[in-house]
């Protein structure tokens, strides 16, 4: 079975029209230099947003992306994972999908 490959974060960005390819080549020279995550570097520059690099995160991890914002969290939802296996794996139970 062939693996997918990832996209690379500034790809993505780039697809989403978040950054443009002279925002992306500044941040990939600032980041030979002193050797800080991509995303770090283009937050420090202003050129993009949390929201916008959580998005292209979990784009490129393949895991959903949710805007807490919008969701009432279930405290029996929570109930389902402990407390230390959440914080372990930073996973929040948010609601049912079949209540």
């Amino acid at each position: 079975m062939l693996k997918k490959k990832t996209k690379k974060l500034g790809e993505i960005l780039l697809d989403h029209k978040k950054i443009t390819p002279a925002q992306l080549k500044q941040a990939l020279e600032e980041q030979k230099i002193n050797h800080k995550e991509l995303g770090q570097i283009l937050l420090k520059l202003d050129y993009i947003t949390e929201t916008d690099l959580a998005v292209a995160l979990s784009e490129q991890l393949e895991i959903p992306y949710l805007q807490l914002d919008d969701y009432e969290i279930d405290k029996e939802a929570t109930k389902l994972i402990p407390n230390e296996i959440a914080h372990k794996h930073f996973v929040i139970p948010v609601f049912f999908i079949d209540k």
